[in-house]
């Protein structure tokens, strides 16, 4: 699904390298793209006003206060929203991506794989992210999601997750 707002006026690009190549070709152009695009692209950018009242710059700092203040233990399905979270450093419009699974799967290894390639995301993908410019989930909430993952069953409802440094499938 493709979802673009149209403009009375402007240009717009595709994706953040599109929007982020657009914005720093174009004098006096304003965008909005994902902190890592503005930093590779050599982008200005502006503080905003936070919840806390505190005028905050785009940071890996800031980005980390939002996730540290989310309430994840009590968001649905651990869909915490990162918008306008408390902390005088958090930056109020922080966003993280989510990948949603079915709870019963067909595959029983498709699952077993899956499952087994989020771990190693959390936990090798963590120095990655560092090195992309964004931010790693904190340990607290990379274990209430893969304790989740103890209602993902194969079809025939045998659980698809055991923690690799305790079970082997």
């Amino acid at each position: 699904m493709n979802i673009a707002v149209a403009f009375p006026t402007g240009i717009g690009g595709k994706g953040n390298d599109g929007v982020a190549g657009f914005t720093a070709r174009t004098k006096g152009a304003i965008g909005y793209v994902e902190h890592a695009y503005a930093i590779r692209s050599n982008l200005a950018y502006v503080s905003l006003k936070n919840r806390d009242g505190e005028f905050v710059a785009p940071s890996r700092q800031a980005f980390q206060s939002a996730v540290a203040n989310a309430n994840w233990a009590a968001a649905p399905a651990l869909h915490a929203s990162l918008v306008q979270q408390a902390g005088k450093q958090t930056w109020p419009i922080t966003g993280a991506t989510f990948a949603l699974i079915y709870k019963q799967q067909q595959r029983r290894l498709t699952a077993i794989e899956m499952l087994r390639f989020f771990d190693w995301s959390y936990r090798t993908g963590a120095k990655l992210a560092d090195e992309l410019q964004y931010v790693p989930m904190p340990k607290d909430v990379v274990e209430m999601i893969e304790s989740a993952w103890a209602e993902v069953t194969d079809a025939q409802g045998q659980p698809a997750w055991m923690d690799p440094t305790t079970a082997k499938h």
